[in-house]
């Protein structure tokens, strides 16, 4: 058994973070002969830098604990934006509350509504559906839920908090539904889109049942703080036409903020409830994302990518621009039931010479018809078609026929400078302007202690943000390579060749492994 040296070489951090994998260099290692010595770079030594000097006083890493640091001011007042809570002044239960699709075929069993699914645009479209259903719920079958009780101010009589998923908040005592005596509902006011189908289902049934229950004492902090974001967000799941959810973001779809390119920005927040012993609080961040504008599609191609009518849709350049609309999500409008689909890719065959066999078996092309199904002469027949896959089978719309849906992000990767470049300035609010937008979201999302569901729930909310006391310190020194400051390019501020502290050097490192044989290869 020999024992083997195996050599490192590091050079200071500046240099090795050109090479993000962890690798030392471009050759692996190479013992010379037998005595295993390391081969050097035959590179030539670099020009040692001036060291960069410390913003403040030096402190011994071991000392870091005793080192006192000097703050600019040390009593200074600052707004958080978070705001007080009293927990709930009531208990309630927490059921599993289910709707369940029956399409009364046998190859389609029961569909289980409260499943969402991870696409955004499908999840807000079952958002929708379920809320629909929900409201037909009460409808229906208010006396079982008391939801015609109200107190002498004109409040709920009792909690109802539904997170649009499964879970389901109540102060009522109720017995469990099941699939043998489940709620029956009257779908007959919607519409097959809403179920993401062609057709409505035969019949949807809802079913309930008790898992636990709150108490407002609980030391069970997580399930407290789930039922107060729920309850928070009962407002706008109210209205999922106007607002629609991410998470936990809500944006705002009657804001917008055109940033050109088919892109604009809308406004939102995110919410969380953090539970300490009998402490509580609401933090809210003002938020803003891009979105595609939802648009015609024609329409949306000349926003997005300058096209026009005298541009030549079948060419090999435009059909790559194209490409790039792959999973956008559109939506017909010109059916009676109209339906969103996620655009599986783009033609190369006009409409009118696009050919498939309709179902009496005659060879006729797409912009043939449109115009004998649904009286529809297309104005841009020269045009492709937008390709949607069900299965196996690919079904093709004319362009004309369709509209970008509403609610969907912007890819940041896809964004140009001049669409990031607005975006960051429209980010960079000054502090009371900030404040002004949180106490809006906070506004548009109803939380206050005379909301009909707040009130119901017994939660009082401070109106004002939280103060506290901080200590303003000194700015960071920021040293420059060669004395020359970076300049901020579409709002990109470029971080190359700039240093915050002198990085350490280590020249070599050793590691002995003496358990391999003398001629394994390494």
């Amino acid at each position: 058994m020999d024992a083997v040296v195996i050599y490192f070489f590091f050079t200071n951090k500046k240099e090795r973070k050109m090479n993000r994998g962890g690798y030392g260099g471009p050759r692996p290692f190479q013992p010379r002969a037998q005595n295993f010595a390391p081969r050097f770079s035959n590179n030539p030594p670099r020009q040692p830098q001036q060291p960069v000097g410390p913003a403040g006083k030096v402190v011994a890493f071991d000392q870091c604990r005793e080192g006192k640091i000097t703050p600019v001011s040390d009593n200074q007042q600052l707004l958080v934006n978070s705001y007080d809570l009293e927990r709930p002044g009531r208990g309630v239960f927490q059921y599993e509350l289910k709707f369940i699709a029956d399409y009364g075929r046998v190859d389609q069993p029961l569909e289980d509504l409260s499943e969402i699914p991870t696409r955004h645009v499908l999840a807000s479209n079952r958002r929708l559906c379920l809320t629909r259903l929900y409201e037909l719920l009460f409808h229906q079958h208010g006396a079982y839920f008391e939801a015609n009780k109200f107190n002498k101010n004109g409040m709920y009589e009792h909690v109802y908090v539904y997170d649009r998923a499964i879970k389901f908040y109540c102060s009522l005592d109720m017995q469990d539904r099941d699939e043998q005596n489940p709620f029956i509902i009257d779908i007959n006011s919607m519409t097959p889109d809403l179920f993401d189908h062609r057709r409505n289902p035969k019949k949807v049934f809802a079913t309930l049942k008790q898992t636990q229950k709150l108490e407002p004492d609980t030391t069970n902090g997580a399930e407290m703080a789930t039922y107060l974001e729920a309850l928070f967000c009962q407002h706008q799941l109210d209205g999922p036409e106007r607002f629609v959810k991410f998470g936990s973001k809500m944006f705002d779809l009657k804001s917008k903020s055109d940033i050109t390119g088919g892109c604009e920005l809308k406004d939102g927040h995110h919410k969380s409830v953090r539970i300490a012993e009998n402490v509580a609080e609401l933090q809210i961040d003002a938020k803003i994302s891009p979105f595609h504008q939802g648009l015609p599609f024609l329409h949306y191609l000349h926003a997005r990518f300058g096209l026009g009518p005298h541009d030549d849709f079948c060419s090999q350049s435009v059909i790559g621009k194209l490409a790039h609309l792959k999973g956008l999500f559109v939506r017909t409008i010109h059916k009676t039931n109209n339906e969103v689909f996620r655009i599986r890719g783009i033609t190369s065959i006009p409409a009118d010479r696009l050919t498939f066999e309709d179902r009496n078996g005659t060879i006729t092309s797409v912009a043939t018809y449109f115009e004998t199904i649904y009286k529809m002469k297309l104005e841009f027949p020269h045009f492709p078609c937008v390709i949607k896959k069900s299965g196996p089978k690919e079904m093709h719309y004319p362009f004309e026929v369709l509209e970008v849906h509403q609610g969907q992000k912007f890819p940041k990767d896809d964004m140009n400078n001049m669409q990031e470049q607005n975006m960051i300035k429209a980010a960079q609010r000054l502090p009371g302007t900030m404040i002004e937008e949180i106490e809006n979201q906070k506004k548009l999302a109803s939380i206050n202690d005379g909301d009909q569901y707040v009130y119901a729930a017994q939660v009082r909310i401070k109106p004002g943000m939280k103060t506290v006391k901080a200590e303003v310190l000194n700015a960071p020194l920021i040293t420059y390579k060669n004395a020359v400051p970076k300049q901020v390019d579409y709002a990109v501020w470029d971080l190359r060749d700039v240093e915050f502290v002198k990085p350490v050097e280590i020249n070599a490192l050793a590691i002995f492994y003496n358990n391999v044989q003398r001629n394994t290869a390494l």
